[in-house]
């Protein structure tokens, strides 16, 4: 079983960055909660899949702190994997790229960073999503 590790996320979450070290310590968490969710490979397609994860990064917008989601993390057998992505899922996740398409859906803008990192010999996503500062995020 995995090391249970807690993060308190608004001081993180507050920054344009990640660090490498906070990087690795999201993704070294034991487990989903209210504002870290992890997700298996994937890319952003601008559509389906973008369309899932957009509603999470809304969500986390909308929750107090904000929240992180882990893109590479799958949940096998009841436990969650570093599975990894590919270089072209992870080049996918481009901040600017990301936050244009969420951002011409909902409304005010949502707030977010897309850091990519190696671990583990594997390309992980990590998609930090602050809270919003005066009102609820809508479509």
């Amino acid at each position: 079983m995995g090391k249970r590790i807690h993060i308190h996320l608004a001081p993180l979450l507050q920054m344009s960055d990640f660090t490498q070290d906070e990087l690795k310590r999201l993704i070294e968490t034991s487990g989903e909660s209210d504002n870290i969710d992890f997700k298996g490979p994937m890319t952003w397609d601008k559509s389906t899949q973008s369309a899932k994860l957009a509603k999470v990064i809304v969500s986390f917008a909308n929750s107090r702190d904000g929240g992180a989601i882990v893109v590479g993390r799958s949940e096998v057998n009841g436990q969650f994997e570093i599975t990894g992505l590919t270089e072209e899922e992870a080049l996918s996740f481009e901040t600017t790229k990301v936050a244009s398409w969420i951002n011409s859906r909902f409304s005010p803008p949502v707030r977010l960073v897309c850091n990519s990192i190696e671990y583990q010999k594997k390309r992980i996503v990590v998609i930090s999503v602050s809270q919003f500062e005066d009102i609820p995020i809508i479509c």
